[in-house]
This record gives structure tokens, C-alpha cells and sequence, in this order.
């Protein structure tokens, strides 16, 4: 099994990876590879993922939908995507950054420490 995975889910417990949600090299473009990461502490029956993050307010939970990344919210009203970075004014109008929109990977942290103590290499 791979330590580093792109599953259709992440699972609680995996750590999710995400670009772009900060111009960290601050040239004005989306190219800011794994930029912000975050720990899954359960998945909903109908995919949302709920995240534990430290972002601009602290230490707070958000939401991730991979089934329906360009959403914030279901037709019912459930939020499916959290917000991870704000548009800024050289952004078209009506510009999002969901994070279902700016996921990366995930990787299973338990799963590294496992082959770590098998004597395997990690990927």
C-alpha cells in the first residue's frame, strides 16, 4: 500500500495536501504547489469530507467534497466545500477557491510508520 495515495476519498486520519491556497512565492499566479495541509477526522455517507486545519482564525474544521469540488453547498444546504483562500481583486469576478477545487493528494500517515517498522522504504 502506498503511504502517499489520490483514492477517490482520503480516510479519517489521512493528512490531505492542497496548492494554491496562498501566493507563497508572491508572483501573482496559481503555481504555489502544496501550500496548505490538513487532517481528515471523518467522511459523511455522501462523501463530504470534515477536516481539522490551522488556518487565518485559528485551529478550526472545514468541509471537502470531491464529488462535487466546484460547490459550496448542496442543493439541501450542506456545505460540501470550505472556502481555503479568498479571491483578490485581479481575480475574475465571482472567483472561488473551494477546497475541493485546490486538493492535492493525501497521504496516510499510519500507513508510513507501519512499513517504517517493517523495514520498507516509504514512497
Amino acid at each position: 500500500t502506498r503511504t502517499h495515495h489520490r483514492r477517490a476519498a482520503p480516510l479519517p486520519g489521512d493528512v490531505v495536501f492542497f496548492d494554491n491556497t496562498y501566493d507563497r512565492n508572491g508572483n501573482g499566479k496559481l503555481d504555489d504547489e502544496l501550500s496548505h495541509v490538513a487532517l481528515v477526522e471523518y467522511v459523511d455517507d455522501d462523501g463530504t469530507i470534515h477536516l481539522v486545519h490551522k488556518g487565518s482564525k485559528g485551529v478550526v474544521r472545514i468541509q471537502m467534497n470531491l464529488e462535487h469540488p466546484d460547490a459550496s453547498y448542496s442543493p439541501e444546504g450542506k456545505s460540501w466545500n470550505s472556502w481555503l483562500r479568498g479571491a483578490k481583486k485581479s481575480d475574475p469576478q465571482g472567483t472561488k477557491y473551494l477546497a475541493g477545487q485546490l486538493y492535492r493528494g493525501a497521504a496516510s500517515l499510519w500507513q508510513a510508520q507501519d512499513r517504517l517498522q517493517d523495514g520498507q522504504v516509504s514512497d
